[in-house]
């Protein structure tokens, strides 16, 4: 069974909130506030920043190749 675009997007934000909870938890007992902090930032912040950024870039290169596939279907219509 193959999840739609929109399942997968929603998918990937599940598990980055989930994700989140976990490093918040882990932080959250550590022993010192910088090791928290340090915590969060390494296990949490950057790999779920580094995650969604590429699920954006893609996005967005998806959508501007069927902008240029809507576009060229106009103008092929247009001329005819």
């Amino acid at each position: 069974m193959r999840c739609t675009n929109a399942e997968q997007q929603i998918n990937v934000y599940v598990i980055a909130i989930g994700w989140l909870y976990v490093v918040v938890m882990i932080a959250a007992v550590s022993d010192s506030l910088l090791k928290g902090v340090v915590r969060f930032v390494f296990l949490g912040a950057l790999p779920v920043g580094l995650l969604l950024w590429v699920k954006l870039v893609r996005y967005r290169a998806r959508e501007a190749e069927r902008a240029q596939a809507a576009n060229a279907v106009d103008v092929t219509q247009t001329s005819d």
